[in-house]
């Protein structure tokens, strides 16, 4: 007969050495993206906010407020049926969805990924994004319920491997004109992976008029563009460059004027300093340009480096400096327009979590502080979109989750696209 101890400890053994494969067995952290909507009142206290469950990856790409007065939500990678696509979500002023559609648009079996949209005066849409492998850019217009109109896409000649579409804005004639960024890759850009810029000017119909395409150096980006009623166009973005004996990245900003022809006005860094990240342009009331942006000692992209001051600058359509004013970088990091012409400018202390305070920052025409306010909210992330609304103003952003799976699952990844969108004409 067996002896009972040594069954035992045969099976002891047994179990201890199944623990330890499955505790030394590597686990995937896989991130979950939700994303949020917020309302306020005009001095920043929270009056609602939801939460979307957007998928395993997806965030709101774009947030602006509808002619009916309503909210467009743009998600511009995402997937439907298990087919990477575009989604489009309109909610009322409550953040209630009204109506939500996908789209797929797809170029020799690549699908496209959207940046951003704009609503016309006659409630259509028109979306931008790109074909990044294909070299290319693409729009999209849809009627006031998401219906399909045209879609067109732009080949970017004498590029690099991948091209992204950064942002669109409308014309007086009732053209748009795009910007955007080539690549050697399509990996995170570093001053290693040249780049270079591009603005196209379409019809109202889509169709392309010109092309230009700026080349300064090792890294170039345009990330975002406005124009004025004259016509003159604005781009804004940055150059890049790496610092000798360090690893750190420099960026020096970076913004191009052209008029309604292409031809340049003006093709220079924003500030004399080397230390300043320019991110986004508007049209102000008074049809100037106003730019956003990073300044400081801090504006490099190493490990925790972070922006010691928030930047803001007006000029007029030629470029001229109208006004600069700098405020604490580590509080606000975004800006939208006012009801008042002025602006407002938000942001919260990082890391953000369950405590997250945002910070609000009221200004007026001139960049002057009027108020500023602290907010405690009830969800985590940064406030990355926001705009006025009837009485107040309205936020989005997003924050991530993990879970844990055993290496045996299968890790998401950006699927490809099959279905060819029939939009176009």
């Amino acid at each position: 007969m067996r002896n009972p101890l040594i069954c035992c400890l045969v099976v002891l053994l047994l179990v201890v050495l199944m623990q330890e494969d499955a505790v030394s067995e590597p686990r995937i952290v896989f991130p979950k993206t939700d994303s949020w909507l917020m309302r306020t009142d005009t001095t920043g206290h929270e009056l609602w906010s939801r939460e979307f469950d957007t998928g395993q990856h997806a965030e709101f790409t774009v947030a602006k407020l509808t002619c009916d007065s309503g909210l467009v939500l743009l998600q511009g990678a995402d997937t439907c049926d298990g087919t990477a696509a575009v989604r489009l979500i309109m909610t009322d002023m409550g953040g209630n969805i009204q109506w939500e559609r996908c789209y797929h648009p797809v170029t020799d079996g690549h699908a496209g990924v959207a940046t951003d949209i704009m609503q016309l005066r006659d409630g259509r849409f028109v979306l931008a994004g790109s074909f990044g492998w294909e070299r290319s850019a693409w729009l999209m217009c849809l009627d006031r319920n998401g219906e399909g109109i045209w879609s067109r896409s732009y080949a970017i000649s004498n590029v690099p491997a991948h091209v992204a579409c950064s942002a669109i804005a409308l014309l007086a004639d009732g053209g748009f004109v795009l910007c955007g960024t080539a690549s050697d890759s399509v990996a995170m850009r570093t001053a290693d992976n040249r780049t270079s810029s591009w603005i196209i000017k379409v019809d109202s119909t889509g169709l392309r008029q010109w092309m230009h395409v700026y080349d300064h150096g090792d890294m170039s980006d345009l990330c975002s563009i406005a124009a004025s009623s004259a016509g003159n166009i604005s781009a804004v973005g940055f150059h890049a460059y790496r610092e000798a004996h360090s690893n750190h990245i420099r960026m020096d900003s970076w913004r191009v004027i052209v008029d309604q022809l292409g031809s340049v006005i003006q093709d220079k860094p924003s500030h004399e300093s080397n230390q300043s990240l320019a991110r986004s342009v508007r049209l102000t009331p008074d049809d100037n340009f106003i730019y956003e942006g990073y300044a400081g000692d801090d504006v490099v992209l190493s490990r925790g480096a972070f922006p010691q001051e928030f930047l803001l600058e007006k000029t007029d359509t030629y470029g001229k400096v109208l006004w600069t004013q700098r405020y604490q970088g580590r509080m606000v990091s975004r800006m939208c327009p006012s009801q008042d012409n002025g602006y407002l400018l938000f942001g919260n202390e990082l890391p953000g979590d369950d405590s997250t305070r945002y910070h609000f920052v009221k200004i007026d025409q001139l960049g002057a502080i009027q108020w500023s306010r602290e907010s405690s909210v009830l969800h985590g992330g940064e406030p990355t979109l926001g705009g006025p609304c009837s009485g107040g103003y309205f936020f989005a952003g997003d924050h991530v989750t993990f879970s844990r799976s055993r290496r045996s699952c299968v890790p998401y990844a950006s699927p490809t696209a099959t279905e060819q969108d029939n939009t176009s004409k």
